[in-house]
């Protein structure tokens, strides 16, 4: 253990094992106060003939607790929905932990050119709206 590199490994492993017990090892700070908000992502990726849809959202206030879930959908007409749901599986879990829903959900989304923004309105923005009331 008198090796720095050697010590540096050991801390690593031991900041992994703190992590995997729950606690937290850093949050973000921010200069702009944010209450019950949750930030949200998403991603796809092909796995044999399944397409698969990855979210992952905070659910709590420091940013530094996550949830994530998985979802499979047959082809990019139903990808929309997909991730529809899974952002309201999200949401659920937010619920659960804080006791209420968030009052702002932010969603990143990759590869959204302006033409496609409507196309979001139409298919799972205005229809979670609807879900969520």
């Amino acid at each position: 253990m008198r090796k720095n590199g050697l010590k540096s490994i050991a801390t690593k492993i031991l900041l992994q094992l703190i992590a995997k017990r729950g606690n937290t090892l850093w949050v973000p700070e921010s200069t702009l106060r944010l209450e019950n908000v949750m930030l949200a992502a998403f991603d796809t990726a092909k796995q044999g003939n399944k397409n698969i849809m990855s979210g992952v959202a905070t659910v709590n206030s420091t940013y530094s607790s996550i949830c994530s879930k998985n979802s499979e959908f047959t082809d990019v007409n139903d990808k929309l929905s997909c991730m529809m749901s899974t952002l309201l599986k999200l949401i659920d879990a937010y619920n659960k932990r804080n006791k209420q829903p968030p009052k702002e959900v932010v969603v990143f989304a990759n590869s959204c050119s302006n033409d496609q923004i409507g196309i979001y309105h139409t298919f799972m923005i205005n229809p979670l709206l609807q879900k969520l009331e």
